[in-house]
């Protein structure tokens, strides 16, 4: 590959963007308490230039662009396809669809922080789903940016895909120094990485209000300073981040941090949760509504498991697979058929007790498992089974579709209950009790 052919972004972008990354000194994470001002709730940093008339534009207001990008067709290169002036924020991926979903809402939130437009990357097929996937195939990105006003564009919407890595350019992002970024081989993007300035990060964690920080601070002390740590051959140096495009290894590693009369509460990080008051969802996550497609199989898919038109029910997620090899859950035994049983249970009295229903709701349930005497066993109890075997979910709809669809399903509840420590359980917690109105909860499935 000609050096012409690989174009450095972090050289070439448009004119410079106020907001440019930034260094601080303090001594310990807990600093940000007063740099926040201290806040009795979630600590927020409103940058230098917040004041500004002109900067930085806002989304959703009528000086920022209707189109994020500066054509309507996607370019050779990202670099050809930015708005002089406006500034956006990317990142990668982090394991299977509901943590990269959960890293797109934390994207997402961030851009409404630092006023940017969120460039969603394409989906990779983690768990053999397939190929890669856009967002836009599964979720209706055009009404979360409504009811958000959040600008939010997709990369395949900016950069063509390449198969041949013609139009290779690089980009230098914060996260862990040396390792892979999944831009590359989807839209051949070559990404370096600068680790995040003192008490600001570590490897891929850090917090939404660290983030502010270094957007609203100048960072090229630290990373002058660091340089050499980073990348002790000189001539193999990448270029400083820049201003224009934020770019971060991943988003779901990005956290809240609370604080209370100056200080951190006490399990305010919590990596796998998803708290109904978290910026994540109260500001992003409940807007991001599935597609009218989509919801077309889900209704195909519900009447097939169920056999009627069912208006009402409770459904439950048993996580199982890598959570039993990694001690987080039981075998499928009737010792754990009992653990969700009970849930069930306090589910549908809290629901009467709320005056929600009368009588107990018939019980729809999702999971990995392929224990057929574990199936077998919920069977017994008369719980539905989401059957993609039977339905044929794969061969109609792609490899996408089995997570998509169970999800989906579990999010019409009236009622859920989850596995503990599983982030697709906590997600369809948080929307059967946001968009339904409904009560949920997670179970420990682990062993006594």
């Amino acid at each position: 590959m000609s050096s012409r052919s690989t174009a450095s972004l972090a050289s070439s972008f448009p004119p410079s963007v106020p907001g440019s990354p930034s260094c601080r000194s303090e001594d310990d994470i807990e600093g940000l308490a007063a740099r926040t001002g201290a806040l009795s709730t979630v600590a927020r940093w409103p940058p230098a230039w917040a004041s500004s008339p002109s900067w930085p534009p806002r989304p959703g207001r009528a000086h920022f662009a209707s189109t994020p990008f500066l054509h309507a067709s996607p370019q050779p290169t990202l670099r050809e396809n930015l708005r002089p002036g406006q500034a956006y924020i990317l990142a990668g991926h982090a394991a299977g669809f509901t943590n990269q979903l959960l890293g797109f809402l934390r994207l997402v939130t961030l851009a409404k922080r630092l006023d940017r437009t969120a460039i969603l990357a394409d989906m990779p097929p983690i768990h053999g789903e397939g190929s890669t996937a856009r967002l836009s195939y599964f979720f209706d990105l055009d009404r979360l940016s409504s009811l958000t006003n959040i600008s939010i564009a997709e990369l395949s919407d900016a950069k063509t895909k390449d198969s041949t890595l013609a139009n290779v350019e690089s980009l230098s992002c914060w996260g862990p120094v040396g390792h892979h970024h999944p831009l590359h081989a989807d839209h051949s993007i070559k990404t370096d990485f600068w680790p995040f300035p003192a008490n600001l990060g570590h490897g891929h964690t850090t917090t939404f209000q660290a983030i502010e920080i270094i957007q609203a601070e100048d960072q090229t002390p630290w990373l002058e300073a660091h340089a050499q740590t980073a990348y002790p051959d000189s001539k193999a140096r990448p270029p400083f981040p820049t201003p224009a495009v934020f770019c971060l290894h991943n988003t779901y590693y990005v956290q809240d941090y609370l604080f209370q009369n100056g200080r951190s509460l006490p399990g305010s990080l919590l990596l796998e949760g998803l708290p109904s008051h978290g910026p994540e969802w109260a500001q992003v996550g409940q807007h991001l509504h599935f597609t009218a497609d989509v919801e077309d199989v889900v209704d195909a898919f519900l009447l097939s498991a169920a056999g009627v038109n069912l208006e009402r029910f409770v459904t439950v997620h048993i996580r199982q697979g890598d959570f039993i090899s990694g001690g987080r859950a039981l075998n499928g035994s009737q010792e754990l058929v009992d653990v969700y049983l009970r849930g069930v249970r306090q589910v549908q009295d809290v629901l009467r007790a709320r005056h929600i229903i009368k009588r107990d709701l018939p019980v729809i349930f999702a999971t990995d498992s392929r224990n057929e005497h574990f199936l077998e066993l919920l069977a017994n109890i008369g719980w539905t089974y989401l059957n993609h075997t039977r339905f044929n979910t794969v061969e109609r709809y792609g490899g996408w579709y089995p997570g998509l669809l169970d999800s989906a399903v579990l999010s019409r509840g009236t009622g859920f209950v989850g596995t503990e420590r599983s982030t697709f359980s906590y997600l369809a917690q948080r929307r059967v009790e946001t968009w339904n109105g409904g009560y949920g909860l997670t179970v420990s499935a682990r062993p006594a």
